[in-house]
């Protein structure tokens, strides 16, 4: 039985290897590509700065007494609820002081 699965199994392995170098070795896009710019029909204001800001909100379940696991901390466990919410009310503040822009305007 282990003689006829071995060579399926090394025919498979072949296959497969022969594929994925098919795939690597065969694309190859040019330098420099075209692409087509595509307008909207609305009036657009182009030369306005355009501020993003983002945050990990899952931080707001740490507090000043907690930790972070991954740089050694050892108190990890979570703060209340409320005490979260308070933190992510308070990072509402914060990104509004922050003043990025509006995209519902």
């Amino acid at each position: 039985m282990i003689y006829i699965l071995m060579p399926i199994f090394a025919l498979l392995i072949a296959i497969g290897v022969f594929t994925l170098y098919i795939i690597a070795s065969e694309f190859k896009p040019s330098p420099i590509e075209k692409s087509e710019i595509i307008r909207n029909s609305r009036d657009e204001k182009q030369n306005d700065i355009l501020t993003v800001t983002s945050f990990n909100l899952g931080y707001c379940s740490l507090d000043k007494e907690q930790d972070f696991f991954l740089e050694g901390g050892t108190n990890t466990k979570r703060i209340s609820r409320d005490n979260t919410f308070d933190n992510l009310i308070s990072l509402t503040g914060i990104i509004k002081d922050l003043n990025s822009n509006n995209f519902n305007e």
